[in-house]
């Protein structure tokens, strides 16, 4: 006698597969929405939001009444596309006197420093985050506007569109 199986119950099968593979791959639905969408459509679990409190130990906030929070991981692809956009950043923020660059990194600050040279970024600080979930970031890259009280004013999470680049510039100020 043969074991079959309803087509119905085929499907419950396979959903429940892809669910359970998500779940222990780490993957985020939010990878197969096309760039920039991901901020607007829904944000991520845990992901830090407007007028969230931000601690980071390194940081002392009320150096700068904006400090943006640059979270890349070298060799991201991301990262690397965008990596003209966060030079801009870099060029226009360092003639500024109340604004200051934080480069956050999950690697060694001499590996991130490295990534910063080749793709031309200077002019910031670079610290070491261990564990960027805890913070709330859910992607690299991601950009931070957090005031002088540590309060998150703006994400950015993800690849940064021409628009989302221009929003940030505009946030600034720049």
């Amino acid at each position: 006698m043969a074991w079959s199986v309803s087509p119905f119950r085929r499907v419950r099968l396979s959903a429940a597969a892809v669910v359970i593979a998500v779940a222990l791959t780490g993957w985020r639905l939010a990878v197969w929405v096309p760039d920039g969408w991901q901020n607007r459509l829904w944000p991520s679990y845990g992901q830090l939001r407007r007028g969230d409190s931000l601690a980071i130990p390194q940081v002392d906030w009320s150096y700068s009444s904006t400090n943006v929070i640059l979270y890349v991981l070298p060799g991201c692809h991301a990262c690397d596309a965008n990596a003209d956009f966060y030079r801009t950043v870099s060029e226009r923020i360092r003639t500024q006197h109340d604004k200051r660059l934080i480069v956050a990194a999950p690697v060694e600050r001499s590996e991130a420093l490295a990534w910063l040279r080749t793709q031309s970024v200077f002019g910031g600080e670079v610290i070491k985050v261990k564990s960027p979930t805890s913070l709330g970031i859910v992607s690299a890259p991601t950009v931070l506007l957090v005031d002088r009280k540590g309060r998150v004013q703006h994400v950015f999470a993800g690849r940064q569109s021409p628009e989302a680049q221009r929003e940030i510039l505009n946030a600034l100020g720049l």
